[in-house]
């Protein structure tokens, strides 16, 4: 949580104010950190779950050029927007005092709201044994209380797991489709202003007859060598490799396994 207002600082020659300042002090800089930590995760995730849903919407749905350059404004204008508020405004903000001593007056049933009376009081013009006892009372406190237990991470091991969850998809998705295809889907989501090819996980490259093509006279055979690289399907699989051929333009294809 961050506010405009401004960090607490102790009052001169009290040793007491100055515990509890410096205090409060390490917890605003947790608090941040945690914050910024848990926003950071948040835009990994953010990013990795674009990726794999274009990816995998890609390889099925072969998206259209002018889908994939809406998806990547829409992506770009998230970002900006993510970043602002969660990052860049954030830091420019201090940690409202008042936060970070109820975070950590949690940890301190019998505290009696004691660390946000001196965030209150302190700077008043109290009389000097109220203002020492005061201080007194939140330092005693705060020095029963871990800092570390006090500020919550949760939301950063949440953000954390999130982001570890699209890691895995990720990772998944790109065992799936293969190197190959995977990162001509993955530069189609991040450049579709040009026609990028997409590559497959099955290459064939014909070796006779030689460039694929050849004049044949009517009643000769013609002769088929095709080399097959990647990864090879299984000639009884559906996605066999095969020879489509027809003899007339108007003619239905025929096939044969190669």
């Amino acid at each position: 949580m961050t506010t405009d207002l401004g960090r607490v600082k102790s009052a001169p020659g009290n040793k007491y104010d100055a515990f509890v300042a410096s205090q409060l002090a390490k917890a605003e800089s947790r608090i941040r950190l945690l914050d910024l930590t848990a926003a950071l995760l948040g835009f990994a995730a953010l990013g990795l779950a674009y990726i794999v849903g274009m990816v995998l919407c890609d390889s099925k749905l072969e998206l259209s050029q002018h889908t994939r350059q809406l998806s990547l404004y829409a992506f770009l204008a998230a970002s900006v927007v993510y970043l602002f508020f969660m990052v860049i405004r954030p830091l420019r903000l201090r940690v409202n005092p008042y936060y970070a001593a109820r975070q950590v007056e949690q940890l301190l049933p019998g505290a009696k709201n004691s660390i946000v009376n001196w965030v209150d009081l302190h700077a008043q013009p109290l009389p000097p044994a109220i203002h020492g006892a005061l201080g007194q009372r939140a330092a005693k406190d705060l020095s029963r209380v871990d800092l570390e237990n006090a500020i919550s991470g949760r939301r950063a091991a949440w953000m954390g797991g999130f982001a570890a969850l699209c890691v895995v998809a990720f990772i998944v998705s790109f065992f799936l489709l293969g190197p190959s295809p995977f990162y001509s889907r993955l530069a189609r989501a991040f450049n579709p202003f040009d026609q990028v090819s997409v590559s497959t996980r099955t290459q064939l490259a014909i070796l006779k007859p030689e460039g694929g093509n050849a004049i044949v006279t009517v009643g000769r055979g013609v002769h088929f060598v095709v080399e097959v690289s990647g990864k090879v399907p299984d000639p009884k699989a559906p996605d066999a490799v095969k020879l489509l051929y027809r003899y007339e333009e108007g003619d239905p294809w025929l096939e044969r396994l190669l």
